[in-house]
Protein backbone atom coordinates (compact mmCIF):
# COMPACT_ATOMS: atom_id res chain seq x y z
CA UNK A 1 0.00 0.00 0.00
CA UNK A 2 2.91 2.36 0.80
CA UNK A 3 4.33 1.85 -2.67
CA UNK A 4 0.91 2.42 -4.21
CA UNK A 5 0.57 5.77 -2.42
CA UNK A 6 3.95 6.73 -3.86
CA UNK A 7 2.37 6.68 -7.34
CA UNK A 8 -1.16 7.69 -6.36
CA UNK A 9 -0.32 10.98 -4.68
CA UNK A 10 1.58 12.55 -7.66
CA UNK A 11 -1.16 11.40 -10.01
CA UNK A 12 -3.87 13.05 -7.92
CA UNK A 13 -1.71 16.17 -7.61
CA UNK A 14 -1.29 16.36 -11.41
CA UNK A 15 -5.03 15.91 -11.86
CA UNK A 16 -5.74 18.71 -9.40
CA UNK A 17 -3.16 20.95 -11.11
CA UNK A 18 -4.86 20.31 -14.45
CA UNK A 19 -8.22 21.15 -12.89
CA UNK A 20 -6.67 24.34 -11.42
CA UNK A 21 -5.25 25.45 -14.79
CA UNK A 22 -8.59 24.88 -16.51
CA UNK A 23 -10.43 26.84 -13.79
CA UNK A 24 -7.99 29.76 -14.02
CA UNK A 25 -8.34 29.90 -17.81
CA UNK A 26 -12.14 29.87 -17.55
CA UNK A 27 -12.03 32.69 -14.98
CA UNK A 28 -9.87 34.83 -17.26
CA UNK A 29 -12.16 34.09 -20.21
CA UNK A 30 -14.78 36.38 -18.57
CA UNK A 31 -16.67 33.54 -16.89
CA UNK A 32 -16.90 35.03 -13.40
CA UNK A 33 -18.92 32.15 -12.01
CA UNK A 34 -15.87 29.90 -12.42
CA UNK A 35 -14.27 31.67 -9.41
CA UNK A 36 -16.30 29.40 -7.12
CA UNK A 37 -14.89 26.31 -8.81
CA UNK A 38 -11.40 27.82 -8.56
CA UNK A 39 -11.81 28.38 -4.81
CA UNK A 40 -13.08 24.81 -4.39
CA UNK A 41 -10.10 23.30 -6.19
CA UNK A 42 -7.65 25.54 -4.29
CA UNK A 43 -9.11 24.37 -0.96
CA UNK A 44 -8.96 20.74 -2.09
CA UNK A 45 -5.35 21.11 -3.30
CA UNK A 46 -4.25 22.79 -0.09
CA UNK A 47 -5.80 19.99 1.99
CA UNK A 48 -4.31 17.32 -0.26
CA UNK A 49 -0.82 18.81 -0.03
CA UNK A 50 -1.17 19.18 3.75
CA UNK A 51 -2.27 15.57 4.20
CA UNK A 52 0.43 14.34 1.82
CA UNK A 53 3.12 16.09 3.87
CA UNK A 54 1.73 14.63 7.09
CA UNK A 55 1.67 11.17 5.53
CA UNK A 56 5.32 11.55 4.53
CA UNK A 57 6.30 12.86 8.02
CA UNK A 58 6.93 16.35 6.73
CA UNK A 59 6.07 19.70 8.26
CA UNK A 60 2.53 20.54 7.21
CA UNK A 61 0.17 23.51 7.32
CA UNK A 62 -1.91 21.74 9.97
CA UNK A 63 -1.01 18.93 12.33
CA UNK A 64 -4.28 17.10 11.53
CA UNK A 65 -5.58 15.62 8.34
CA UNK A 66 -7.85 18.15 6.58
CA UNK A 67 -8.80 16.27 3.45
CA UNK A 68 -12.23 15.27 4.72
CA UNK A 69 -13.06 18.92 5.51
CA UNK A 70 -11.76 20.04 2.10
CA UNK A 71 -13.88 17.42 0.36
CA UNK A 72 -16.92 18.68 2.25
CA UNK A 73 -16.16 22.29 1.17
CA UNK A 74 -15.48 21.12 -2.39
CA UNK A 75 -18.74 19.17 -2.58
CA UNK A 76 -20.69 22.00 -0.94
CA UNK A 77 -19.40 24.64 -3.37
CA UNK A 78 -20.09 22.40 -6.35
CA UNK A 79 -23.54 21.57 -5.02
CA UNK A 80 -24.23 25.29 -4.55
CA UNK A 81 -23.19 26.01 -8.14
CA UNK A 82 -25.28 23.10 -9.44
CA UNK A 83 -28.32 24.37 -7.52
CA UNK A 84 -27.69 27.91 -8.80
CA UNK A 85 -27.44 26.71 -12.41
CA UNK A 86 -30.55 24.62 -11.94
CA UNK A 87 -32.48 27.63 -10.60
CA UNK A 88 -31.28 29.75 -13.53
CA UNK A 89 -32.24 27.01 -16.00
CA UNK A 90 -35.63 26.73 -14.32
CA UNK A 91 -36.22 30.47 -14.63
CA UNK A 92 -35.08 30.47 -18.25
CA UNK A 93 -37.35 27.52 -18.93
CA UNK A 94 -40.23 29.43 -17.36
CA UNK A 95 -39.45 32.47 -19.49
CA UNK A 96 -39.21 30.33 -22.62
CA UNK A 97 -42.51 28.67 -21.77
CA UNK A 98 -44.14 32.09 -21.39
CA UNK A 99 -42.67 33.19 -24.72
CA UNK A 100 -43.93 30.02 -26.39
CA UNK A 101 -47.33 30.48 -24.78
CA UNK A 102 -47.43 34.11 -25.98
CA UNK A 103 -46.43 33.11 -29.49
CA UNK A 104 -49.03 30.33 -29.57
CA UNK A 105 -51.70 32.65 -28.22
CA UNK A 106 -50.85 35.49 -30.60
CA UNK A 107 -49.61 33.45 -33.54
CA UNK A 108 -52.62 34.29 -35.69
CA UNK A 109 -52.35 38.02 -35.00
CA UNK A 110 -48.58 37.93 -35.58
CA UNK A 111 -49.08 36.14 -38.88
CA UNK A 112 -51.75 38.68 -39.85
CA UNK A 113 -49.44 41.55 -38.91
CA UNK A 114 -46.55 40.11 -40.92
CA UNK A 115 -48.90 39.39 -43.81
CA UNK A 116 -50.20 42.94 -43.63
CA UNK A 117 -46.65 44.31 -43.68
CA UNK A 118 -45.77 42.11 -46.66
CA UNK A 119 -48.93 43.19 -48.48
CA UNK A 120 -48.11 46.84 -47.83
CA UNK A 121 -44.60 46.38 -49.19
CA UNK A 122 -45.95 44.50 -52.19
CA UNK A 123 -48.43 47.32 -52.80
CA UNK A 124 -45.65 49.90 -52.55
CA UNK A 125 -43.55 47.93 -55.03
CA UNK A 126 -46.55 47.50 -57.32
CA UNK A 127 -47.34 51.22 -57.07
CA UNK A 128 -43.77 52.12 -57.93
CA UNK A 129 -43.82 49.73 -60.88
CA UNK A 130 -47.11 51.24 -62.06
CA UNK A 131 -45.67 54.76 -61.70
CA UNK A 132 -42.59 53.75 -63.69
CA UNK A 133 -44.78 52.12 -66.34
CA UNK A 134 -47.00 55.22 -66.51
CA UNK A 135 -43.98 57.50 -66.79
CA UNK A 136 -42.53 55.32 -69.54
CA UNK A 137 -45.86 55.41 -71.35
CA UNK A 138 -46.12 59.19 -70.99
CA UNK A 139 -42.55 59.59 -72.19
CA UNK A 140 -43.19 57.38 -75.22
CA UNK A 141 -46.40 59.25 -76.01
CA UNK A 142 -44.63 62.58 -75.64
CA UNK A 143 -41.82 61.48 -77.95
CA UNK A 144 -44.27 60.09 -80.49
CA UNK A 145 -46.32 63.27 -80.27
CA UNK A 146 -43.34 65.54 -80.79
CA UNK A 147 -42.12 63.43 -83.70
CA UNK A 148 -45.59 63.68 -85.22
CA UNK A 149 -45.67 67.43 -84.66
CA UNK A 150 -42.32 68.01 -86.30
CA UNK A 151 -43.20 65.78 -89.24
CA UNK A 152 -46.44 67.72 -89.81
CA UNK A 153 -44.74 71.06 -89.30
CA UNK A 154 -41.96 70.14 -91.71
CA UNK A 155 -44.52 69.18 -94.36
CA UNK A 156 -46.88 72.14 -93.84
CA UNK A 157 -44.08 74.67 -93.47
CA UNK A 158 -42.40 73.41 -96.61
CA UNK A 159 -45.51 74.02 -98.73
CA UNK A 160 -45.78 77.83 -98.29
CA UNK A 161 -42.02 78.29 -98.50
CA UNK A 162 -41.86 76.23 -101.71
CA UNK A 163 -44.75 78.26 -103.14
CA UNK A 164 -42.94 81.48 -102.26
CA UNK A 165 -39.84 80.28 -104.09
CA UNK A 166 -41.85 79.23 -107.14
CA UNK A 167 -43.87 82.45 -107.29
CA UNK A 168 -40.77 84.59 -106.81
CA UNK A 169 -39.59 83.42 -110.25
CA UNK A 170 -42.62 85.20 -111.75
CA UNK A 171 -41.32 88.55 -110.48
CA UNK A 172 -38.73 88.48 -113.26
CA UNK A 173 -41.51 88.24 -115.83
CA UNK A 174 -43.35 91.20 -117.31
CA UNK A 175 -46.75 90.81 -115.63
CA UNK A 176 -49.86 92.90 -115.89
CA UNK A 177 -50.66 95.12 -112.91
CA UNK A 178 -53.62 93.06 -111.69
CA UNK A 179 -51.63 89.80 -111.90
CA UNK A 180 -48.70 91.44 -110.10
CA UNK A 181 -51.07 92.63 -107.37
CA UNK A 182 -52.52 89.13 -107.11
CA UNK A 183 -49.00 87.70 -106.89
CA UNK A 184 -48.02 90.04 -104.05
CA UNK A 185 -51.25 89.17 -102.27
CA UNK A 186 -50.29 85.50 -102.57
CA UNK A 187 -46.85 86.32 -101.16
CA UNK A 188 -48.39 88.01 -98.15
CA UNK A 189 -50.77 85.13 -97.53
CA UNK A 190 -48.05 82.47 -97.82
CA UNK A 191 -45.64 84.47 -95.67
CA UNK A 192 -48.31 85.03 -93.05
CA UNK A 193 -49.16 81.31 -92.99
CA UNK A 194 -45.49 80.34 -92.63
CA UNK A 195 -44.89 82.95 -89.92
CA UNK A 196 -47.98 81.89 -88.01
CA UNK A 197 -46.89 78.25 -88.20
CA UNK A 198 -43.39 79.10 -86.94
CA UNK A 199 -44.81 81.19 -84.08
CA UNK A 200 -47.12 78.36 -83.09
CA UNK A 201 -44.26 75.88 -83.14
CA UNK A 202 -42.01 78.11 -81.02
CA UNK A 203 -44.67 78.91 -78.44
CA UNK A 204 -45.88 75.34 -78.28
CA UNK A 205 -42.32 74.13 -77.68
CA UNK A 206 -41.86 76.71 -74.92
CA UNK A 207 -45.18 75.79 -73.33
CA UNK A 208 -44.11 72.13 -73.18
CA UNK A 209 -40.92 73.14 -71.40
CA UNK A 210 -42.70 75.75 -69.24
CA UNK A 211 -40.47 78.47 -70.69
CA UNK A 212 -43.15 80.86 -71.99
CA UNK A 213 -42.59 84.45 -70.88
CA UNK A 214 -45.80 85.22 -69.01
CA UNK A 215 -46.31 88.86 -68.01
CA UNK A 216 -50.00 89.41 -67.23
CA UNK A 217 -51.42 92.91 -66.85
CA UNK A 218 -54.73 94.68 -67.25
CA UNK A 219 -55.28 94.91 -71.03
CA UNK A 220 -58.10 95.82 -73.41
CA UNK A 221 -59.09 92.91 -75.63
CA UNK A 222 -60.87 95.07 -78.23
CA UNK A 223 -57.75 96.56 -79.94
CA UNK A 224 -56.23 93.07 -80.19
CA UNK A 225 -59.34 91.76 -81.96
CA UNK A 226 -59.30 94.72 -84.36
CA UNK A 227 -55.61 94.15 -85.16
CA UNK A 228 -56.20 90.44 -85.83
CA UNK A 229 -59.21 91.22 -88.03
CA UNK A 230 -57.11 93.71 -89.99
CA UNK A 231 -54.42 91.04 -90.43
CA UNK A 232 -56.89 88.45 -91.77
CA UNK A 233 -59.17 90.85 -93.64
CA UNK A 234 -57.71 89.95 -97.04
CA UNK A 235 -57.69 86.21 -96.30
CA UNK A 236 -61.36 86.38 -95.27
CA UNK A 237 -62.19 88.57 -98.27
CA UNK A 238 -60.84 85.99 -100.69
CA UNK A 239 -63.49 83.57 -99.37
CA UNK A 240 -66.14 86.31 -98.95
CA UNK A 241 -66.25 85.62 -95.21
CA UNK A 242 -67.63 88.36 -92.97
CA UNK A 243 -65.66 89.20 -89.79
CA UNK A 244 -67.84 90.57 -87.01
CA UNK A 245 -67.23 91.62 -83.39
CA UNK A 246 -69.66 92.40 -80.58
CA UNK A 247 -68.77 93.90 -77.20
CA UNK A 248 -71.34 93.49 -74.46
CA UNK A 249 -70.00 95.22 -71.37
CA UNK A 250 -66.33 95.43 -70.40
CA UNK A 251 -63.44 94.28 -72.57
CA UNK A 252 -60.69 94.35 -69.95
CA UNK A 253 -58.85 91.19 -68.90
CA UNK A 254 -55.84 90.42 -66.74
CA UNK A 255 -53.67 88.70 -69.34
CA UNK A 256 -50.43 88.74 -71.30
CA UNK A 257 -50.97 90.91 -74.38
CA UNK A 258 -48.57 89.02 -76.64
CA UNK A 259 -50.05 85.64 -75.73
CA UNK A 260 -53.60 86.93 -76.23
CA UNK A 261 -52.65 88.08 -79.73
CA UNK A 262 -51.46 84.54 -80.49
CA UNK A 263 -54.64 82.98 -79.04
CA UNK A 264 -57.05 85.24 -80.95
CA UNK A 265 -54.99 85.04 -84.14
CA UNK A 266 -55.08 81.24 -84.10
CA UNK A 267 -58.80 81.09 -83.36
CA UNK A 268 -59.67 83.56 -86.14
CA UNK A 269 -57.32 81.80 -88.58
CA UNK A 270 -58.92 78.43 -87.82
CA UNK A 271 -62.43 79.85 -88.13
CA UNK A 272 -61.67 81.36 -91.56
CA UNK A 273 -59.84 78.23 -92.69
CA UNK A 274 -62.77 75.91 -91.95
CA UNK A 275 -65.62 78.20 -93.03
CA UNK A 276 -67.07 78.00 -96.51
CA UNK A 277 -67.19 80.98 -98.85
CA UNK A 278 -69.84 83.53 -97.90
CA UNK A 279 -69.75 82.40 -94.28
CA UNK A 280 -69.45 84.36 -91.07
CA UNK A 281 -66.93 84.59 -88.21
CA UNK A 282 -68.06 86.44 -85.10
CA UNK A 283 -66.22 87.31 -81.87
CA UNK A 284 -68.33 88.22 -78.85
CA UNK A 285 -66.82 89.68 -75.66
CA UNK A 286 -68.98 89.75 -72.55
CA UNK A 287 -69.05 88.96 -68.84
CA UNK A 288 -69.00 85.27 -67.98
CA UNK A 289 -72.56 84.46 -66.80
CA UNK A 290 -71.20 81.85 -64.38
CA UNK A 291 -68.60 84.15 -62.79
CA UNK A 292 -68.72 87.94 -62.90
CA UNK A 293 -64.97 88.09 -62.24
CA UNK A 294 -64.25 86.41 -65.58
CA UNK A 295 -64.34 87.85 -69.09
CA UNK A 296 -65.91 85.54 -71.69
CA UNK A 297 -64.62 85.59 -75.27
CA UNK A 298 -66.53 83.55 -77.88
CA UNK A 299 -65.24 82.89 -81.39
CA UNK A 300 -68.07 81.47 -83.50
CA UNK A 301 -68.22 80.41 -87.14
CA UNK A 302 -70.81 78.71 -89.34
CA UNK A 303 -68.24 76.48 -91.01
CA UNK A 304 -67.92 72.75 -91.53
CA UNK A 305 -67.67 71.94 -87.81
CA UNK A 306 -65.73 69.17 -86.08
CA UNK A 307 -66.85 65.51 -85.98
CA UNK A 308 -68.00 64.42 -82.52
CA UNK A 309 -65.55 61.51 -82.31
CA UNK A 310 -62.62 63.86 -82.98
CA UNK A 311 -63.93 66.66 -80.77
CA UNK A 312 -63.60 64.45 -77.67
CA UNK A 313 -59.87 63.93 -78.14
CA UNK A 314 -59.02 67.23 -79.81
CA UNK A 315 -57.21 68.68 -76.79
CA UNK A 316 -56.36 65.61 -74.73
CA UNK A 317 -55.18 63.11 -77.31
CA UNK A 318 -51.51 63.11 -78.29
CA UNK A 319 -52.40 62.09 -81.83
CA UNK A 320 -52.25 65.07 -84.16
CA UNK A 321 -53.93 64.82 -87.56
CA UNK A 322 -53.33 67.24 -90.38
CA UNK A 323 -56.60 68.60 -91.80
CA UNK A 324 -57.56 70.53 -94.92
CA UNK A 325 -59.64 73.72 -94.91
CA UNK A 326 -62.54 74.59 -97.20
CA UNK A 327 -60.13 76.17 -99.71
CA UNK A 328 -57.52 73.39 -99.41
CA UNK A 329 -55.65 75.27 -96.68
CA UNK A 330 -53.29 73.19 -94.56
CA UNK A 331 -54.10 72.66 -90.88
CA UNK A 332 -51.88 70.93 -88.30
CA UNK A 333 -54.18 70.97 -85.27
CA UNK A 334 -51.38 72.66 -83.35
CA UNK A 335 -53.15 76.03 -83.14
CA UNK A 336 -56.06 74.89 -80.97
CA UNK A 337 -53.77 72.89 -78.72
CA UNK A 338 -51.51 75.91 -78.30
CA UNK A 339 -54.51 78.12 -77.46
CA UNK A 340 -55.59 75.59 -74.84
CA UNK A 341 -52.13 75.56 -73.23
CA UNK A 342 -51.87 79.37 -73.20
CA UNK A 343 -55.36 79.83 -71.71
CA UNK A 344 -54.46 77.36 -68.95
CA UNK A 345 -51.36 79.47 -68.29
CA UNK A 346 -53.74 82.41 -67.60
CA UNK A 347 -55.72 80.25 -65.13
CA UNK A 348 -58.60 80.56 -67.58
CA UNK A 349 -61.14 78.14 -69.06
CA UNK A 350 -61.16 76.76 -72.59
CA UNK A 351 -64.10 74.92 -74.13
CA UNK A 352 -65.16 73.93 -77.66
CA UNK A 353 -68.66 73.25 -78.95
CA UNK A 354 -69.14 72.07 -82.50
CA UNK A 355 -71.75 70.43 -84.71
CA UNK A 356 -70.62 68.90 -87.95
CA UNK A 357 -71.93 70.91 -90.88
CA UNK A 358 -73.19 73.78 -88.68
CA UNK A 359 -70.09 75.39 -87.23
CA UNK A 360 -67.86 75.70 -84.18
CA UNK A 361 -67.80 77.96 -81.12
CA UNK A 362 -64.73 78.33 -78.90
CA UNK A 363 -65.31 79.71 -75.38
CA UNK A 364 -62.47 81.35 -73.45
CA UNK A 365 -62.89 82.68 -69.90
CA UNK A 366 -60.15 84.96 -68.56
CA UNK A 367 -59.66 86.63 -65.17
CA UNK A 368 -60.38 90.34 -65.06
Amino acid sequence: FAYTMFYFQPAVLLLLLYYLVVSIRRVFSSKKNEVIYLVAILVLMAAFINDMWIANSQTAISNDYTMHFAIMVFVFLHAAMIIRNWIRAYKERGKLMKDIEYINRNLESLIEERTRELNMRNQEIQQKNENIEAQNKELKEALDFKNKVFSIIAHDLKSPVASLVQNSVLLDCDLEEDKRTQLFSSFRELSSAALNLIDNLLYWGRSQGEQVNFNPESIDIKPIIEEVYALYKEMAGQKSITLEAAYEGGTTAFADKELMEIIIRNLVSNAIKFTNGGGNVRITVTKDPENEHLLLLMVKDNGIGIPENRLKDLLGNNEMISTVGTAREKGTGLGLRLCYELVKLHNGKFRIESIKGQGTTVYISLPT
